[in-house]
Parts: structure tokens; C-alpha cells; sequence
């Protein structure tokens, strides 16, 4: 039998991939990249040449925004093309300008040049960054030519940093760079362009003695365009992939691997998630980023959470998939999840710190996953802890409280001993003694615990054993007690601390449960298609603390609001264009959202399998992080609704 014969799943597969691939050559623009190690490097020179070349050959191409930073032969070829006006936007009193999306997608050309692809927009803008603006255009069937710089690709962010000792600010996704028909790379010799800066054709003469001694040296440029290079070559090899794949032409397949990056709230952790991401890539692999929830990790401050989030949301535009794990040993949890899914490749940081109780947890995981008995490799990366002493001085200064109290428990249990100390025995002022202890450890937790046993083993020493008011013990017989004291202290400590973590965890995982249930009994329980929205709206209220609205298109494709009881009433123009924008793309849009980041509303759509986006609802959230703490119970909640409306729970005519 023929080892190389594929599978039904796999031919499948394949045409799926082909009816794909003929689906987005009908309706999607394509995208073309012309990438550079460097300004100065000819990109957008070349970009107009090329858009110069298919006008000549009868395409109707424009210029979108073209940045030709006064050098005259950009202006000059720039001429010879029809350049759309730019969009002018107000912020702060100031006057900026945008590219004009509406006014492209109604004089809907073939092709549309589109300069500096990192380019952060104007607050107020329709999308945060350019490269969604290019996103919407390509979607409409309008094709787009681009240029990049090596330095703003996200992935390659942290090496161009060490490269050059400069942050870059505006970083574009590698998700999107892969979307790219066509990569073309712009390749000069590192000399010609540093005479060409010389020369005033890169930067004004100011501007540019100050790049020649940062950015534009000899080394910083000879190892960009090496990465410049490498990129478009894996470009071009994944292409190659991709086309065998897409023909059925058979060829030395090597086995899948499959990564998984451990992440925390360390700002580090985004240059973890970026290694696994190139590896993940060179290995053309599926990979996780996974988060163990653990009762050692110790008290999580809402700084800690959005940058979790944060982390979270940069391995998911990546291309991973996020995963929370829960279990008092981390690397059990991460080893057991990873034999589960068969993961080949862990990425994992650790700290140099020699003084945290933290590093200390951290590196026994780091040591328990290298010397795991099965095949998986593991590639430790030194990281340096990012977190502000701001950070741990604010949350000692509201955790002294229990120290407080331990210490005022403690001496009071000292002092009544010492008043009753004829009547009871030394055994019974240890018993006594403990009582502090325990009840400490269960309230406040492990290092108030410790604290107490600690602090109580100095009382009995310093009070109840001779000599009297000295820490000098001349009778070894007393050691056993003070050790028992400790012993005692911690494993209560350690075990009330676990106790309560487990504890909110299944407070958070009924809260959730509890919620979709009444939802979904909520919906069930409707007698008719008004009812219906009216208790889903209540719903969404009560489970996200928020003011919900529903919008819909009627017969005559109108976006209207429901309201109870009255005739649909229509949005005002700026809120119909944002929900028509959702109706239309199928994403969210609004505060905690990617789109539309500015508004004070969140946009998510109603989506079902069969008709597509039906509705959108409309959240007031105030606080931005809380839409996105919040994101999966609104997705979920909207998919109970969505569900209810396809398989035929409610068939809700909107007219």
C-alpha cells in the first residue's frame, strides 16, 4: 500500500483549501509588500515605479497616502498617478490627515498605493492602526500596494532592539504580513545607503547627522538587511509550501511539531511569546500560550491582571491559543497538559534574581520541566523582571494590616499567659500559644503565617523560658516545641492558602456557570419574539453591569433600534455608521476593542452560522479593562443568543 496516499480527511482538506483560495482571488484585493532593511532603501520609489507600470498597462490605480519626505524623484513619479484626497481630522486643535477609506471604497479603484504601513492613525479615526484600514480595503476587493521597514514586524520587534539599542513604537502584526500575496524586497548595500544619507537624499542634513550616530551605522545596518532577507525568504518558502500543499505535490514532509510558551504578568513574557511565535513559524507549528493559576503564585494586583491580559492578547494575534490552567505545581499542570496535546517544543523564562521567594517557585518549574522524563525539548530564556518597586511598595503597604493584627493577637495570648502563668504549666502556654498561630495562618495566609510562628517562638522563648528576657536556651529539650511551632505555622499557612484559592476559583467558575444558565433559561422562557429581546437585554444588564441596546436591519435594510413596547427607532449618523461597520465585517468595534478604540460604547455582533451577522448589541462598559475582562462572557452570551435564533428556539422576524 502507498505510505504517501492521503487520507479522505486530507484530500478534504486540500479542497477546501483549494475552494478557498479560488474564493479569495473573486472576492478579496491582494496585497503586495515591498519590504526594506532601512529608510532610504528605495520602497516607495519603487512602489510608485511598479504603480507607474501597471497604469501604462490600462489598470486603474491611485495613490492613497504616499509620504515623499521632499526628495524629488518621489515627487516626480508621484505626479504621473492620480492622487485621492486625504481625509482631514481634528485633534487638539490641530489639523491632521488620514487616508480617506470611504471615499477610496466609493471610487472603488484596482489598486490603491498605500505608504508607511506601521502608521499609527489619528485619534478618532475609524481604526487605531493603518494596516486595518488596508485590512477593510483588501475585504472590498480593492488590491493594495505597501512598504514596510524590517524594524516595525512585531516578532522581530525585540531582536531590532538589541540590534540597535532603539524601541520601536509602531509594530505591525505578523498575522497580517502573512496575508501578503507578494513580498518584494527593496535591497541596497549598506554603503550606498549611508552615502545617500550623506548625500541629504534619506533626511534633512539636521535629522540626518543625528541617524548616522544611532541608527544608521555600518553594523546596525549590515545586521538588518541580514533580517530583512531571512523574513522574505521564509515569505517565500512558506509560499512554496503552500502551493505543494495546494497541487498535491508530494515531497519530504517532516513530522508536526507543536510549541507551547509558559507565560505570567511579566512584561517579559511578550518576548517569550515572540520566540515561540518565530519558532513557531520556522517550524510551520501550532502552538499555545499557557498560564498556570496556582495558589503560590501570591496575590494578583490589577496591574498584574492587565498585563496578563495584555500578554494574553499578543500570543493570540500571533496566532496562538490561549490557555488557563489551574493546579497548586505548575509544572505538573504544564508537563500533564502537554502530553495531553502533544506538545514537542516548551519555551520558558527565568528570572536572575537570587533574593524572591518568587524565583524560587519559578525555578523549580524551570528545573521539573528540563528534567522531564518524556521527549519534550525545553528552551529556558534569562528575562529580566520588569516590574516597578512602585508596584511591590504599594502592595506591602496594604498587606501590613494582618501583621498588625497577628501581632496584637499574639500579645495578647503572651499577656494572658503571664498573668495565669502560676496556673498553667509550660505545655499549656505552648498549646495557648498556638492558637495565634493557627488562626492567623487561616485568615491572612502563608507569609503572615510564617510571620506568626516565627514571632511566637521569640515570645515563648523571650517570656516562659529560662533564662528569663533572653533568647539565650540553655535547655535543649525546648527546640522540639520551637520547631513544632514553625512547623505548625506553615503547613496551616500553606494549606488555608490553598484551601481559599480553590475556594474563589469555584466561586468564579459558578458565577460564570450560574450566569449562562439563567441566560439561557431567561431566552427559554420567552412567549413571544419581543419578549425574547426584552429578557435578553435584562440578562446582559445584570451579568455585565451595563445599559445593553440592540440594533437589527429591517425589510428595507435599515438599521433600527429595538425598544420595548414602541415602534424601532434609527441611531444618529455616527452610530449607524459604527454599527453598519460591525453589521457589515462580522468584528466588534468600540472601547476595548481594536476598532474604533475612542468611542465610549462597545459594538459586538450577533452572529449565526446560517445568516451570517443578524443583530448587534450595543454595551455601556465604563471601564475599559472590564470590556476586556469581560470579552469571553459577552461572546458567549452572544453565541447562547445566536444559537437560540439558528436552530430555530425562537425564530424572531424583524421587520
Amino acid at each position: 500500500m502507498d505510505s504517501r496516499r492521503k487520507n479522505p480527511d486530507e484530500l478534504l482538506q486540500q479542497l477546501q483549501k483549494k475552494q478557498d483560495a479560488s474564493e479569495k482571488s473573486r472576492t478579496q484585493g491582494q496585497l503586495k509588500l515591498f519590504l526594506g532593511f532601512a529608510a532610504g532603501v528605495g520602497k516607495t520609489y519603487k512602489m510608485l515605479q511598479e504603480g507607474k507600470k501597471q497604469k501604462k498597462e490600462g489598470k486603474d490605480i491611485i495613490i492613497g497616502i504616499v509620504e515623499t519626505h521632499n526628495r524629488p524623484d518621489t515627487e516626480n513619479i508621484a505626479r504621473t498617478l492620480e492622487t485621492f484626497p486625504r481625509k482631514t481630522i481634528d485633534y487638539k486643535g490641530i489639523s491632521l490627515t488620514e487616508l480617506d477609506i470611504d471615499g477610496i471604497l466609493k471610487r472603488k479603484p484596482q489598486i490603491v498605493i498605500i505608504d508607511e504601513l506601521a502608521h499609527t492613525n489619528t485619534p478618532g479615526s475609524r481604526h487605531l492602526k493603518r494596516f486595518q484600514d488596508i485590512e477593510e480595503l483588501l475585504k472590498n476587493g480593492i488590491s493594495v500596494y505597501t512598504a514596510l521597514n524590517i524594524q516595525h514586524v512585531e516578532s522581530l520587534a525585540d531582536i531590532v532592539k538589541e540590534i540597535t539599542g532603539i524601541t520601536i513604537q509602531e509594530i505591525v502584526p505578523n498575522t497580517f504580513i502573512a496575508t501578503a500575496d507578494e513580498i518584494q524586497v527593496i535591497d541596497i548595500p549598506p554603503e550606498e545607503l549611508m552615502q545617500r544619507l550623506k548625500e541629504g537624499k534619506v533626511y534633512l542634513p539636521a535629522k540626518a547627522n543625528v541617524a548616522s550616530k544611532q541608527f544608521f551605522r555600518k553594523g546596525n545596518l549590515l545586521a538588518l538587511r541580514e533580517l530583512a532577507l531571512r523574513f522574505a525568504a521564509r515569505h517565500v518558502d512558506e509560499d512554496m509550501r503552500s502551493y505543494k500543499e495546494l497541487h498535491g505535490i508530494s515531497g519530504p514532509w517532516q513530522a508536526g511539531e507543536r510549541l507551547l510558551v509558559c507565560i505570567s504578568s511579566n512584561p517579559a513574557s511578550q518576548r517569550l511569546i515572540k520566540i515561540c511565535h518565530k519558532l513557531a513559524t520556522d517550524f510551520k507549528a501550532e502552538w499555545f500560550a499557557v498560564f498556570v493559576e496556582s495558589p503560590v503564585s501570591g496575590k494578583v494586583t490589577e496591574q498584574d491582571s492587565e498585563q496578563l491580559r495584555q500578554n494574553f492578547a499578543l500570543a493570540e494575534q500571533l496566532g496562538a491559543k490561549s490557555i488557563v490552567l489551574e493546579g497548586s505545581d505548575p509544572a505538573k499542570e504544564i508537563l500533564a497538559f502537554s502530553e495531553k496535546n502533544n506538545i514537542t517544543f516548551i519555551v520558558i523564562g527565568t528570572s536572575a534574581r537570587k533574593n524572591s521567594l518568587r524565583f524560587f517557585a519559578t525555578k523549580s518549574v524551570v528545573d521539573t520541566l528540563v528534567h522531564n522524563p518524556g521527549k519534550i525539548h525545553v528552551l529556558v530564556v534569562g528575562i529580566t523582571n520588569t516590574k516597578t518597586a512602585k508596584t511591590y511598595t504599594l502592595a506591602y503597604t496594604w498587606q501590613i494590616k494582618p501583621f498588625l493584627i497577628s501581632s496584637a493577637a499574639i500579645a495578647t495570648t503572651v499577656a494572658f499567659c503571664g498573668i495565669f502563668e502560676t496556673q498553667l504549666a509550660f505545655t499549656n502556654i505552648a498549646l495557648l500559644l498556638l492558637i495565634p498561630v493557627v488562626f492567623t495562618s487561616i485568615s491572612f495566609g502563608m507569609t503572615v503565617g510564617l510571620f506568626s510562628s516565627l514571632l511566637t517562638v521569640l515570645c515563648l522563648d523571650f517570656f516562659f523560658v529560662q533564662p528569663r528576657l533572653s533568647f539565650t536556651v540553655t535547655d535543649i529539650r525546648y527546640f522540639p516545641s520551637f520547631l513544632v511551632f514553625l512547623l505548625v505555622g506553615g503547613i496551616t499557612s500553606f494549606l488555608s492558602e490553598r484551601a481559599r484559592w480553590k475556594g474563589t476559583r469555584a466561586q468564579q467558575r459558578e458565577k460564570i456557570i450560574t450566569e449562562l444558565a439563567t441566560f439561557t433559561e431567561a431566552l427559554r422562557q420567552a412567549d413571544s419574539d419581543s419578549n425574547y429581546i426584552e429578557r435578553a437585554l435584562e440578562r446582559f444588564n445584570l451579568a455585565l453591569e451595563t445599559k445593553t441596546r440592540f440594533f437589527y436591519q429591517n425589510h428595507e435594510k435599515q438599521i433600527v433600534q429595538w425598544v420595548t413596547n414602541t415602534h424601532p427607532i434609527q441611531p444618529d449618523i455616527h452610530e449607524g455608521g459604527v454599527i453598519n461597520w460591525v453589521f457589515t465585517h462580522g468584528k466588534p468595534a468600540g472601547k476595548g476593542t481594536e476598532t474604533l478604540t475612542s468611542l465610549q460604547q462597545s459594538y459586538f455582533p450577533v452572529y449565526t452560522k446560517q445568516n451570517g451577522v443578524i443583530a448587534v448589541i450595543a454595551l455601556t462598559i465604563t471601564e475599559e479593562h472590564s470590556v476586556k475582562e469581560k470579552r469571553k462572557l459577552i461572546e458567549t452570551l452572544l453565541g447562547i443568543l445566536a444559537l437560540g435564533i439558528e436552530k430555530g428556539t425562537r425564530e424572531i422576524e424583524f421587520s
